[in-house]
């Protein structure tokens, strides 16, 4: 199967149909817009939630797309994202809290 080579439109510089933008001008030839399908967003939401660190680029990735469908997921990523790491300094600092009390018990029984 030959590959048959197209012309960019803006610098008439023949490319491939792999490329994504024309590697003499820098012009993008292909739409490289994020898919929202429910699985896509069910997973960036469940990375949003339990791994955050690891959404966070996914997250702004959908925020730049000019599509606002993707923007809304990029905006509940976000908020996911943020949600749960301020549960996260809510529990660590309760669990440090209940064990400074139980030392403290512990250090008035000595």
């Amino acid at each position: 199967m030959e590959e048959v080579p197209t012309l960019c439109p803006n610098c008439k510089n023949i490319i491939s149909q792999i490329d994504i933008s024309c590697p003499k001008c820098g012009k993008k030839v292909k739409d490289t817009s994020l898919t929202t399908g429910i699985q896509k967003q069910f997973f960036l939401y469940f990375l949003s939630f339990f791994l955050p660190y690891f959404a966070i680029w996914p997250a702004i990735k959908y925020l730049r797309q000019p599509n606002p469908t993707s923007k809304k997921v990029g905006v509940v990523a976000i908020i996911l994202i943020i949600t749960s790491l301020l549960l996260s300094v809510y529990f660590t600092k309760t669990l440090l809290n209940s064990l400074n009390s139980k030392l403290d018990y512990y250090r008035g029984l000595n």
